[in-house]
């Protein structure tokens, strides 16, 4: 029995030792995002100061040109169209075809303010893009703190389950003055108790009608009368018989009281009420698992 009990134990601590390196794993992965983070926050501010001197850069190329080109070439062009107007002959043809030339060198830096508008324009995309990533690798660091939680609440209901079978299940002294094994105090209980796989568990449930109600196995032969029950005091009587014997008497005992019935030496079957109703009692009884007949 204390080697299932220390199995069971050890599960539990295999259990939150499993959780706890899931932990410690997460935890790194974390650290390494938000090292990764802050160092494409770096890179993403080193290319986003480029990318703004660029742009002023450029801006300001732009209105240089504005401002001296253009306004340099208008010039030249009214001149030229005057000069046009004021000549005749060879004179206004040579004006006409320079003034035609000036056009062509104004639309050509139109069109160069044009491609510097694009570029402009692929630098705004390009910090979009990389505040994008950035805004993704927060996120992704988010996920793994999300999983980080979830794993310290699964380590924590862990190691609440077993402060809760702890509490749950306990051992008392039963009416024979004997250290009893695990008792249940209610059906859920009886589930867990099962579960642990220590003693075999057989439920009952015996109305007080007179009669003897067989409980576990045949070749075991316990049987149960239910002599009365008060129900305000949660006290009831009974009368037992096993291995057909002769009939033992358990008068006025309490709920979650473990009867004790000697079966061999240091051996005992248990029987525990943890329910008592009108004229009905509620429990199971507990058995060595080796013992199944005297």
């Amino acid at each position: 029995m204390i080697s299932i009990l220390i199995g069971a134990v050890l599960a539990q601590m295999m259990a939150s030792v499993f959780l706890l390196y899931q932990l410690s794993r997460v935890r790194n992965m974390v650290d390494q995002a938000r090292v990764e983070l802050r160092q494409t926050k770096e890179q993403m501010r080193a290319e986003l100061a480029d990318v703004r001197e660029i742009s002023t850069t450029m801006a300001q190329q732009a209105g240089q040109v504005t401002a001296e080109t253009l306004e340099s070439l208008k010039t030249q062009l009214e001149a030229t169209r005057r000069d046009a107007r004021g000549t005749d002959g060879k004179k206004r043809e040579q004006a006409e075809k320079k003034a035609a030339g000036l056009e062509r060198d104004i639309a050509t830096v139109k069109e160069q303010l044009k491609s510097q508008d694009q570029k402009l324009a692929a630098a705004s995309e390009e910090a979009i893009k990389a505040n994008t990533e950035v805004a993704a690798t927060k996120s992704e660091v988010g996920k793994l703190s999300s999983d980080v939680d979830s794993v310290k609440t699964g380590l924590s209901s862990t190691n609440s389950e077993i402060e809760k079978q702890g509490a749950e299940l306990k051992r008392v002294k039963g009416d024979l003055s004997q250290q009893s094994s695990l008792i249940a105090t209610s059906a859920n209980e009886v589930a867990s108790l099962r579960a642990l796989g220590e003693r075999d568990i057989f439920e009952f449930r015996v109305s007080k009608d007179n009669k003897f109600y067989r409980v576990g196995p045949v070749q075991m032969s316990f049987m149960i009368k239910l002599k009365g029950v008060d129900t305000n005091k949660s006290r009831y009587s009974v009368e037992v018989v096993m291995f057909n014997d002769k009939p033992i008497e358990k008068k006025d005992k309490t709920v979650n009281e473990p009867l004790q019935f000697s079966i061999a030496r240091q051996q005992f079957l248990e029987l525990v009420v943890y329910e008592i109703q009108k004229n009905v009692i509620v429990g199971y009884l507990s058995a060595p698992k080796a013992q199944q007949a005297r």
